[in-house]
């Protein structure tokens, strides 16, 4: 388990503005409940890691970031393991925000306590009260930024693995990539709706529409990489090399000059993928040495980290084939 650097943002952020607060105790709130954000998405991806666990499977990679984890806790070849997996983070959420719901509403009134965009009892001195109605408001805020369909929330995860079976994979993540396009420019113009001087809300608003709006584009340039493999690789060769020549006696298609923080979001992209090539490399000579010992040991004879790894492979392998 690791967390991303953008939780590390997010802390340091309402530190600052918990910092700025004319009450006293605005900072002890900021600090308090930062541990309460921690303590509520390790809960939120705890859920998944057991759901994955509980369908005979292992959990791949575990990444922390303020609405829960940005590495899809797994990724299953049917659409209800992968959907049940992806729901349960918000479920563990939702359920420990009923828990708390009874302590939270004597405390806070509605209005203020189901307000996703406005903390309740901001500024208060730290009580196990107000812990309470921060753990019930964070969790809550939890399930419904969850719910949002864009890249990385779990509904996107949903969405995506209902589509698929649908549509393809392919057609699926351009689905999920469009979504989350629109739900990252629909809070930007929110933001700008809502916006009023010396408040967070729009901020916050603005912030995570211009995290789910480059998120949307990373797993655009994703597919248009995957796409352009397959169509490097693609070739009918039967018909001999007539396509392959017609491909390169194509005249040069004229670009626009690339600007210097769209290079610099290329270059992050192609050392992601070439991490991931790595990577993918690592594990299928693996699988070689695991499937030369299966004909001897048999399945029994291998560890459950084995097990895993044989399962990821030819889970990514399905994917590029898009079944």
């Amino acid at each position: 388990m690791r967390v991303h650097a953008f939780f590390f943002f997010t802390v340091a952020l309402i530190l600052l503005l918990c910092s700025q607060g004319t009450a006293a105790h605005t900072l002890a709130y900021g600090l308090s409940a930062t541990l309460v954000l921690f303590a509520s998405v390790a809960l939120h991806e705890w859920a998944h890691c057991a759901a994955v666990y509980r369908m005979g499977a292992l959990p791949e990679q575990v990444v922390l970031w303020p609405l829960g984890g940005l590495v899809p806790p797994k990724s299953f070849h049917d659409p209800q393991s992968e959907v049940a997996s992806s729901a349960a983070g918000p479920v563990a959420n939702l359920l420990m925000a009923i828990v708390l719901l009874p302590i939270a509403a004597s405390s806070v009134g509605w209005s203020h306590l189901l307000n996703p965009l406005q903390p309740p009892l901001y500024g208060e001195a730290i009580t196990w009260r107000v812990v309470a109605v921060q753990a019930f408001w964070i969790n809550w805020s939890l399930v419904w930024a969850n719910l949002l369909p864009a890249p990385p929330t779990d509904m996107a995860r949903i969405i995506r693995a209902l589509a698929r079976e649908a549509m393809g994979n392919r057609r699926a993540l351009r689905l999920i990539v469009r979504t989350g396009r629109m739900v990252g420019i629909g809070l930007l113009i929110i933001a700008w709706l809502i916006y009023e001087p010396n408040t967070s809300a729009w901020f916050a608003l603005a912030l995570l529409g211009i995290f789910f709006f480059f998120s949307a584009r990373d797993d655009a340039g994703r597919l248009s990489t995957h796409e352009h493999e397959e169509e490097l690789f693609g070739y009918d060769f039967s018909q001999g090399y007539t396509s392959l020549e017609r491909t390169f006696d194509q005249p040069p298609v004229r670009t626009r000059p690339v600007g210097r923080i769209r290079r610099w979001i290329q270059q992050r992209r192609e050392a992601r993928l070439r991490r991931q090539r790595q990577l993918e490399e690592e594990e299928d000579r693996r699988v070689d040495d695991i499937l030369s010992r299966l004909r001897h040991t048999g399945m029994e004879g291998l560890t459950e980290e084995e097990r895993a790894l044989l399962e990821r492979v030819s889970h990514r392998y399905r994917n590029r084939l898009g079944r």
